[in-house]
């Protein structure tokens, strides 16, 4: 008999075998009732019995003298995907509970928490354990509405928190093996740091054998990615704080298999930042996103964890990115910066209800920051999915210098909830943060579209409408497909047609109508794609500018190998390129470093490869050496230009400047500079609207997305002010 097979006989009779349905059993065993906690300052934990089959004891203790317990986190339904659902979605088992004073009653618990409970209590890794199905009464709004600013403060004063995987012990041992093989390999390279600059030195799919001399099979890597995918725990909202904020963190697969969450967390953390990315992502249905990186999981719940660490999310890296971000300058400035930080990593986890989206990070954030939460955080259990979200997009739209808030909605083509105003968030959204904002930040470029002008802004809401101030820069002209269409299957020749002609369009127009703004000074055309792709990153690292020539020479060289190179759209991308190529040499003609591929450069690689290492039957073109090198040399470009138009397209304004901006954008909708904001937005105008003593008012528009204009992100608009245009206000509804 099995171990929970053996505990479940001994606390309950066999649900199957009596075939009794959870009503009967309910009314047979005298359901416990919850005492009211003393204080908001208190909780309670379980205390665990000695022997299996023996009841648990619930006890009621203050939380600044609680004694030592742990913390159990775990998920509500089945702990894996498509194993074992019909047992795990089944009746509720029936846990019998003792008061202090030892009265008994009895609560119905998941299966999962059943296990987990029996795990714990068998291995003896707790005497005292918080759970929050039995430790909260979840029958009890208030009470749920006190315990959850309070969640920070039970995970951090825990000794550990206890991961319960399920069970399942699935691809584990595929999972332990590339942990000893990169573990060790980390470990011989003197830092985790050191070999991702290995890895930058040599970005190849063959990076492990090369450089590190591990050999992991498909099979394993299927393995470990399938590892995973199919465990819920990874992808629920609330390990988050569970995970970041407890000092210890031990996780179990059955009451027998521990794993090592550091061996979890440096795996995961190398894999996703090196060979993860270049060996391609797995498909996940479960996401809105369709493809996730390996490794991510563990890597961002541990990155999570080193910041949560009291103070250190106040200073390094992560400070300057978000002062940079939100234009925060003092104490209170970089909780609120912090805050939206948190909800935007928060859009990555499942939670049943929306509204958790925003609870969930509560108390680590009120924990973390050590302040209390404003009015418009205190969590309401009976208020809606949409008030949630507006008073807490309100909330940093009113504290923070800027208003990156309007960055963290996104593309509109990708919102869940209707009715939702268009400048707040739809937190519910399993989407990334593939903002513009966060994109350029990431790379070292400071986004300040209009950080010079005032330090205070016109901001006011009106009901759920919110009145800001701006500079219209003009209308969207033409659009690109998006640009992930580049890399869906077959030759995509018609897409980057499109987007070179609006480059070819832009120089004919700038030709002849010079407007404020570039191309000008000692830029090139050249200089203006890359710019535009790569969010205006200087190109200093040795291969990234050069990446944008090695880019298209892989794509068109990577055509003509598979035999379109007769093909209309072959043709036409050869004559656009050639026609920018000319323009470059026009503008500069002594410099020959920065330049389009052209024709005869195809042709050579073609021959060489031809004479070298053809393509026979059954190969395919990537395998070739000039192929994989090709591949090595684009890395950096592609990173780049994958962060900046994720989700995004490429359009040219009515004065022929080519822009990057959402994907849902269409021709007519116009670009914003909005005072306060560090990217330009791109609004869609609705109708006007008067006073009842026919004034009109400001007029309404909806948010779209943001937009990104090479020589526009400097306050340069600002300028335009100055001049003459005039500076309106708008209501985004």
């Amino acid at each position: 008999m099995a171990s929970h097979d053996f505990f479940r006989t001994k606390l309950v009779r066999p649900l199957e075998n009596a075939k009794i349905k959870s009503e009967t059993i309910a009314a047979q065993k005298a359901p416990y009732t919850y005492t009211p906690l003393p204080t908001q300052r208190s909780f309670r934990l379980l205390k665990l019995p000695l022997l299996q089959g023996n009841p648990i004891t619930l006890v009621t203790a203050p939380i600044d003298s609680a004694p030592a317990y742990a913390t159990l986190s775990y998920t509500w339904t089945s702990p894996t995907i498509g194993i074992d659902e019909s047992l795990f979605a089944g009746t509720p088992i029936p846990q019998a509970i003792l008061t202090p004073s030892g009265s008994k009653g009895w609560l119905f618990i998941s299966r999962n928490l059943y296990d987990a409970l029996n795990a714990v209590t068998r291995a003896r890794h707790a005497k005292y354990l918080w759970a929050d199905a039995l430790c909260v009464n979840q029958a009890d709004n208030t009470e749920k509405a006190t315990q959850i600013p309070l969640m920070g403060e039970i995970y951090s004063r825990c000794e550990r928190v206890i991961v319960w995987l399920g069970n399942d012990k699935t691809h584990v041992d595929a999972m332990l093996s590339i942990h000893r093989n990169i573990a060790a390999a980390i470990i011989k390279t003197n830092s985790l740091s050191k070999a991702r600059d290995m890895f930058e030195a040599n970005p190849s799919p063959d990076f492990l054998e090369q450089e590190l001399d591990v050999k992991v099979s498909e099979k394993k890597w299927k393995a470990y990615a399938e590892f995973y995918e199919n465990r819920r725990w990874f992808s629920r909202l609330w390990v988050i704080q569970e995970v970041a904020l407890a000092p210890e963190v031990k996780v179990l697969c059955g009451w027998r298999t521990s794993l090592s969450w550091r061996h979890l967390a440096t795996v995961g953390a190398f894999v996703a930042d090196t060979v993860g990315s270049q060996m391609g992502t797995v498909a996940n249905p479960r996401r809105v996103f369709k493809q996730l990186v390996l490794g991510h999981e563990a890597r961002l719940l541990d990155l999570l964890r080193d910041e949560c660490t009291v103070g250190h999310w106040k200073r390094g890296v992560r400070e300057a990115q978000l002062r940079e971000m939100t234009g925060a300058r003092n104490e209170r400035e970089m909780r609120f910066a912090w805050l939206g930080y948190l909800l935007g990593q928060a859009r990555l986890f499942d939670a049943t209800r929306a509204q958790d989206k925003v609870y969930g990070v509560l108390g680590m954030f009120g924990k973390v920051t050590e302040g209390e939460l404003d009015e418009l955080l205190v969590p309401k259990i009976e208020a809606e999915a949409e008030e949630v979200f507006g008073n807490v997009a309100w909330l940093l739209v009113r504290e923070l210098p800027t208003l990156a808030v309007l960055s963290a909605v996104g593309d509109s083509s990708r919102r869940r909830m209707v009715g939702l105003p268009s400048w707040v968030p739809d937190y519910s959204a399993r989407v990334p943060d593939d903002s513009l904002l966060a994109a350029l930040g990431g790379f070292g470029r400071k986004p300040n579209a209009s950080l010079a002008g005032s330090n205070v802004h016109h901001r006011v809401l009106r009901g759920s409408r919110l009145e800001l101030e701006g500079v219209k820069f003009g209308c969207v002209g033409a659009v690109a497909c998006p640009w992930e269409d580049l890399f869906g299957e077959g030759v995509k020749l018609d897409v980057l047609n499109t987007m070179l002609g609006l480059f070819i369009e832009a120089q004919l127009r700038l030709s002849t109508t010079r407007g404020p703004g570039p191309p000008g000074g000692d830029e090139t055309v050249y200089d203006l794609v890359y710019n535009t792709l790569a969010g205006g990153h200087d190109g200093s690292t040795a291969k990234t500018k050069t990446g944008l020539h090695d880019f298209l020479l892989y794509f068109l060289l990577g055509a003509k190998l598979r035999g379109c190179d007769g093909e209309p759209a072959y043709l036409e991308c050869m004559k656009h390129l050639d026609a920018l190529e000319q323009r470059r040499r026009q503008q500069f003609p002594g410099n020959t470093d920065d330049r389009f591929p052209t024709n005869g450069d195809i042709d050579r690689c073609f021959a060489e490869i031809s004479e070298t290492d053809p393509i026979t039957a059954g190969r395919s073109v990537d395998s070739t050496k000039w192929m994989k090198s090709l591949r090595t040399r684009i890395y950096d470009f592609k990173l780049r230009a994958d962060h900046i138009t994720a989700s995004r397209r490429l359009f040219s304004s009515t004065a022929g400047y080519v822009g990057v901006g959402a994907k849902s954008l269409c021709p007519g909708d116009q670009v914003w500079l909005l005072k306060g904001a560090s990217v330009l937005f791109v609004l869609r105008e609705a109708e006007k609207m008067k006073d009842a003593d026919g004034s009109t008012e400001p007029r309404e528009y909806g948010l779209v997305g943001e937009a990104y204009i090479h020589g526009f992100m400097h306050g340069e608009i600002l300028g335009m002010a100055d001049g003459g245009e005039r500076v309106e206000r708008v209501l985004l509804v």
